[in-house]
């Protein structure tokens, strides 16, 4: 009997185990979706735009600079998390990916990726701390995104403003140049939410 119940006790331990380390991914998976999330950030959904990257990436680069802005694209292919992204040294949420406040220099070339992959380095050393291996984050540059011009400009952007209260003229600026409304800007579509 004693060791039935040794047994018993055994197997619950390593389920509980179990049972914690998943938890754990299921934390990190969600933390990794919207590692770019901060007080101040909102998304917008572009969908059936006419506006081309190539028009595109000047006028959030004229955002990013004016309004201090960081902006965030979100991509799950195959089993990644890629976020390609213009920066703002104000804005950008530096200790969300890096876990240091002090990171003010990445993409001084607009080529390189920062990975939470140590084997998936290209043109860097730097890496996103994650609790788990899988799936993959990638950090690069809007403008890498779309260097193959394959791309269409539709997707999950997240504005990252310096502070909350240029929220409106943000969302109209993009309204007037997406040619979309405000309310479909801010409405999450079918196409938007991640492929499980």
């Amino acid at each position: 009997m004693k060791k039935i119940v040794s047994a018993f006790l055994a197997l619950m331990v390593i389920f509980s185990g179990f049972i914690v380390i998943n938890l754990y991914q299921t934390k990190d998976q969600e933390r990794l979706e919207n590692i770019e999330q901060t007080s101040n950030s909102f998304k917008i959904y572009v969908s059936n735009t006419t506006q081309t990257p190539d028009k595109m990436l000047p006028f959030f680069q004229k955002l990013s600079d004016e309004k201090k802005i960081s902006i965030i694209r979100t991509d799950f292919p195959k089993d990644k998390v890629l976020k390609s992204v213009i920066i703002n040294q104000a804005s950008f949420p530096f200790q969300n990916f890096f876990q240091k406040d002090n990171v003010h220099t990445i993409f001084h070339n607009k080529d390189v990726i920062y990975s939470s992959s140590k084997k998936n380095l290209r043109k860097t050393n730097q890496t996103i701390p994650t609790f788990v291996a899988s799936p993959v984050i990638e950090l690069q540059s809007l403008y890498n995104y779309f260097s193959n011009n394959d791309k269409s400009a539709n997707g999950i952007y997240t504005i990252i403003p310096k502070s909350n209260k240029n929220k409106e003229v943000l969302l109209k600026e993009m309204s007037d140049f997406f040619g979309l409304t405000i309310k479909d800007l801010q409405t999450p579509k079918m196409h938007s939410k991640k492929d499980t």
